[in-house]
């Protein structure tokens, strides 16, 4: 596969001991879902979603519902090679600060690139709903049209849970050797595949 066309969505595969997060309070997060920037100074607070004894927190990546949250080691690798358009890496206070080394990733460009009439999806509601999605292509020519530093990382518009990194940048992530992630190619994704990285 052209690796300009080759993308993953990472995945958390944490124990049963890591916590899953929550905003403390809705507004808290409210920028995720807005597809914009937030001052470069931001703090969110977060909560773990239940409480956990001796949560294990060695992990580098956490999941914030549709969003992740990354370590510090991760946000140095990415740093590196800052500015990525579309990304930001927003300091995150888990547990009224008790975690202060990990941060939210806020992927706040939208793209629609899903391949129609190659992918498998349900009804089709006013050409902007993709329902029952059982199979996803990318629509290469599309692609093709956007410069490759526009599309490094984004939001799917078809379905916004799905958040897609490039290939190059997978591999920056790659090289400090991540704990508690996965990483699955989009094309490669199906209805149960999520299961597959639970542990």
């Amino acid at each position: 596969m052209n690796n300009d066309f080759n993308y993953y969505l990472i995945l958390e595969a944490n124990t049963g001991r890591t916590p899953g997060l929550t905003s403390v309070h809705d507004d808290d997060t409210r920028y995720l879902y807005k597809s914009t920037r937030v001052p470069d100074d931001t703090i969110t607070p977060l909560a773990f979603r239940e409480k956990i004894r001796k949560p294990d927190m060695n992990t580098d990546c956490l999941s914030l519902y549709a969003f992740n949250v990354y370590s510090k080691k991760v946000r140095d690798a990415l740093e590196k090679h800052m500015p990525i358009n579309s990304l930001q890496l927003v300091q995150a206070s888990i547990e009224s600060g008790e975690y202060m080394d990990f941060y939210i990733a806020n992927e706040y460009k939208d793209l629609y690139t899903f391949d129609r009439k190659q992918c498998e999806f349900g009804p089709y509601n006013n050409g902007t709903d993709w329902g029952n999605l059982k199979k996803i292509v990318l629509d290469k020519e599309l692609l093709s049209k956007i410069p490759l530093e526009d599309r490094l990382v984004y939001t799917s518009q078809e379905d916004s849970q799905f958040k897609l990194y490039h290939q190059s940048i997978v591999d920056i992530i790659k090289s400090v050797n991540p704990v508690g992630m996965a990483f699955l190619n989009i094309e490669q994704w199906n209805p149960g595949s999520l299961f597959d990285f639970m542990r």
